[in-house]
């Protein structure tokens, strides 16, 4: 060995003992941080080494050397399909069995998305469905509107097969993407087939079908965008149809839209959502979401206005709207008491589905009876909603037996003939009084007797604001009466003409004593709302005051007119504090 070498071979060798010092003293410290853990022998260490095998790691696949070739395959998928197309045009194929063909090579490619997903190959499957797509939506529609293979019915029919195949797949494996790629090809081909065939109802029928199977779908899959998507695309598919049948050509319209066809979908819009939410709440005892709320006001605006709509505008019979409505609003108000308010402890539920009852109610009446008959049958379900909200100490029914008897007063033209008898002119007679009003205000009058609940959580402090209600109808009704009675008492010129300072008095008197009797009747532990109302006669009696007694009396007159405000101004704040 040369001097060199030597030198070398000792050098290397007073390394490795210095890395071994290094080794040891390294080992020193760890074991005086960690004494609990001993510490292997180099031979251990070098036979757990020797052990070791290294794991051959291959190459790492980026995004895209995954997804090119799966286009690639889209596209030669697709050509599958043009090549079954040109065979069919060409007539080597008879053109039924090529549009059979066709929806069977899509249905193979489907079936292969749902196989590829169950290999937890989700990326190939999706693109599997996607292509499945791209091939039998265009196929369907070339295959009813352009070809006449399929006719309309028969078209419908294959694509509401189709769509549920291909969502139940996307549902079964949790295919997101393409459940959206099938519902919206779903859609837009629904409504082009549904402008082409002229059967603008069956086509926006299954868009409704698909809407509620995304209703399922986001209830078992949490796909909620899905589901407010197709959600607005019915709501506005049923608001256009109704809009056309409204406001376009009455030929055209005719050819496309047949009313009774018309209505039972706009119904069906509403029981479909509502419906859904019902199930949903009865079963699951689920709290209602914004998104539930907002489509089914979306529905009851949709449905059941362009329903009234359409059946006011033409020789459609009201009833079966009119029965489908209260028979909604038994079941809602059925739910909402027997179950939903007993399993539940939030409102918002309970609220939307009495309101939905309320709405239903005021429909059903509303559409079924007319004029004077209206009034009467919402005076009756306000009495009867008012009386049991009271005997349940139920503020809800009591604030709806409000609503109901302010709906009878407003079907009466109770306020519009309070107006009259308040304001009209002298030489303008006075309205006389119908039945049906009179029947109006006794029934406020006996509805403002009534208790409320005023200790329920739903509505807190507005739970006084039916009984305040019911005071004011009653108070108005009743002042008209007078005037309109009173009237009668008057003298009367040689032209059968009232005065009209006398008849400014006339009404001055019934406001300060309307005041009066509030404040009296506030004194009562049941009515201590009608104390509330005392300010605002006063405040009306003045500005009447101002505005036609001074303009229209005389001194006589005058002297009368200011003399009972004047008193119902000292009495009526006093009478209103006073305490039993």
């Amino acid at each position: 060995m040369s001097e060199t070498e030597s030198t070398v071979a000792e050098r290397l060798d007073r390394l490795a003992r210095r890395l071994e010092a290094v080794e040891d003293r390294l080992g020193a410290l760890e074991r005086r941080q960690t004494p609990a853990e001993p510490t292997p022998s180099r031979e251990f260490t070098e036979a757990a080494d020797a052990a070791v095998v290294t794991p051959e790691i291959g190459p790492l696949k980026t995004p895209s050397q995954e997804i090119v070739p799966l286009i690639g395959r889209t596209l030669m998928v697709l050509g599958g399909g043009f090549a079954l197309r040109a065979m069919t045009e060409s007539g080597v194929v008879p053109q039924v069995v090529g549009t059979v063909l066709g929806i069977g090579y899509a249905l193979v490619w489907l079936m292969l998305a749902d196989r590829a997903a169950g290999q937890q190959r989700r990326t190939s499957a999706v693109f599997h469905g996607l292509a499945a797509t791209a091939i039998v939506y265009p196929l369907l529609w070339e295959a009813t509107a352009r070809f006449g293979f399929l006719s309309g019915t028969a078209g419908a029919l294959a694509l509401l097969v189709v769509t549920l195949i291909a969502l139940g797949i996307a549902a079964r494996r949790d295919l997101l993407p393409m459940a959206w790629a099938v519902a919206l090809a779903a859609t837009g081909t629904s409504l082009a087939l549904g402008g082409i065939t002229k059967m603008l109802v069956l086509f926006v029928s299954l868009i409704l079908t698909f809407g509620l199977v995304s209703l399922v779908l986001a209830y078992r899959r949490g796909w909620l965008g899905l589901a407010r998507f197709l959600a607005v695309v019915a709501d506005l598919s049923v608001l256009m149809l109704t809009v056309v049948f409204l406001v376009g050509a009455t030929e055209r319209v005719a050819e496309v839209l047949q009313p009774v066809s018309l209505v039972v979908l706009q119904l069906a819009l509403v029981v479909v959502y509502l419906g859904t939410y019902y199930v949903r709440a009865l079963l699951r005892h689920a709290e209602v979401t914004v998104d539930e709320i907002l489509q089914g006001a979306a529905a009851l605006l949709v449905g059941l206005g362009g329903a009234i709509e359409v059946t006011h505008g033409t020789a459609v019979s009201a009833v079966p709207l009119g029965a489908v409505s209260l028979g909604l609003a038994a079941l809602s108000y059925t739910a909402s008491f027997a179950v939903i308010d007993r399993a539940m402890e939030k409102r918002h539920s309970f609220i939307f589905f009495t309101t939905t009852a309320m709405v239903f109610t005021l429909v059903g009446f509303g559409v079924l009876f007319e004029g004077a008959s209206r009034a009467v049958a919402f005076a009756a379900v306000g009495l009867l909603a008012t009386w049991i909200g009271g005997v349940r100490q139920r503020a809800t029914l009591s604030l709806h037996g409000a609503v109901y008897v302010t709906a009878a007063a407003i079907s009466v033209g109770l306020f519009e003939w309070v107006a009259a008898a308040f304001s009209a002119p002298q030489a303008t007679p006075t309205p006389s009084i119908t039945p049906a009003a009179l029947f109006v205000i006794v029934v406020a009058g006996v509805c403002g007797w009534f208790e409320v609940a005023t200790h329920g959580k739903t509505w807190g402090r507005f739970s006084r604001a039916p009984k305040l209600m019911m005071i004011l109808v009653f108070t108005l009704g009743f002042g008209a009466i007078l005037v309109t009675l009173g009237s009668t008492l008057l003298p009367a010129s040689a032209d059968g003409q009232v005065s009209a300072g006398a008849l400014a008095t006339l009404r001055t008197a019934v406001l300060a004593l309307a005041a009066i009797a509030l404040a009296l009747l506030g004194r009562w532990r049941r009515l201590p709302e009608a104390a509330w109302l005392v300010y605002p006669v006063l405040a009306a009696g003045g500005l009447k005051l101002l505005l036609e007694d001074v303009r229209a009396g005389q001194a006589l007159t005058l002297f009368i007119s200011f003399a009972l405000y004047g008193g119902a101004l000292i009495l009526s704040p006093r009478l209103a504090r006073r305490k039993e």
